[in-house]
């Protein structure tokens, strides 16, 4: 064989092997992401359930006796043409 043959078919074969190499790295980088991302899902899920405990625990402080209060005042608001009415007043006008 032609020696610049055999040179050209030596690189191509360093080429490829560089390629399968990438691509090992790439299904590497794939896997980490899908996990990270998985994480990132618990990580949300876990940020909403303590939210979701604050609020609880912020319309109990605020006067109310359950949730089920807090949200028929927001319905109530909701209803109601918007006016200029203080929070305690509303408060003070359910119970």
């Amino acid at each position: 064989m032609n020696p610049k043959t055999e040179k050209l078919l030596a690189e191509q074969k360093k080429n490829n092997d560089k390629i399968d190499d990438c691509k090992e790295r790439i299904t590497a980088l794939q896997d980490s992401i899908k996990k990270l991302n998985a994480r990132n899902r618990e990580i949300d899920s876990e940020i909403e359930s303590l939210n979701d405990e604050l609020l609880l625990a912020e319309v109990k402080e605020a006067g109310y006796a359950s949730p089920e209060d807090f949200r028929k005042l927001i319905l109530s608001l909701k209803e109601k043409p918007k006016q200029n009415l203080d929070l305690e007043e509303l408060r003070g006008n359910e119970e």
